[in-house]
């Protein structure tokens, strides 16, 4: 695999990005603090799959460019309300997508995952179309990424993202979102991380 020269991140980018994370906080959290007003036949167990694309990067160091990989979660979660849930999920990060010469390859990637735990506050745009954001903690057990890793073992890092989510039935719905992952293994720049674009489905019970 052909790999991209490092990039930056520049101190604004940081910044931003700590701002994001605030924002997504406060949404996450208004929303579980008025699910109480909401309907109680809201309620109820859910689960859902989600597959895409994640490219890796790191917070202050170098920009993993060229390396994306296949994105694929697998989520279970709890709906206090229409405002809030509780979601469990782990995402499997697989093999390489390379744009230039798009062919499957073998890394360690490939045993690449984060488990993750997050509240998800949401809003509705329509009787349909619903606006969420979740934040959350995620762990990634031992994970390490071609020779970009060394041998240092993950430490507990964060999940945020947000979405919209599509109701087509009451009990099937379509959902995209955009996801943070952070402590994804120990780089020589840093805390590996990743951000990956996903789409959906979800069922209730």
């Amino acid at each position: 695999m052909q790999m991209s020269h490092p990039r930056a991140f520049s101190p604004l980018s940081r910044a931003g990005d700590v701002v994001v994370r605030r924002v997504l906080f406060a949404l996450t959290f208004v929303a579980a603090g008025v699910a109480s007003a909401a309907l109680a036949d809201e309620s109820g167990f859910y689960t859902g799959i989600s597959n895409g694309v994640a490219v890796l990067g790191n917070p202050g160091g170098q920009n993993h460019d060229g390396d994306r990989l296949t994105a694929t979660t697998l989520y279970g979660g709890y709906r206090f309300s229409q405002a809030f849930a509780l979601e469990g999920a782990r995402t499997s990060f697989g093999s390489g997508v390379n744009t230039e010469d798009p062919v499957l390859y073998v890394t360690p990637a490939e045993q690449m995952s984060a488990w993750s735990l997050a509240g998800v506050g949401s809003v509705s745009l329509t009787d349909s179309l619903k606006f969420f954001a979740k934040l959350g903690m995620n762990f990634a057990p031992d994970a390490t990424y071609s020779s970009f890793a060394v041998a240092t073992s993950s430490r507990p890092g964060t999940v945020y993202g947000f979405g919209v989510s599509y109701q087509i039935t009451g009990q099937f719905e379509l959902r995209a979102q955009s996801e943070r992952y952070t402590g994804l293994g120990q780089t020589n720049n840093g805390q590996l991380e990743a951000t990956a674009l996903t789409f959906g489905a979800r069922l209730r019970f």
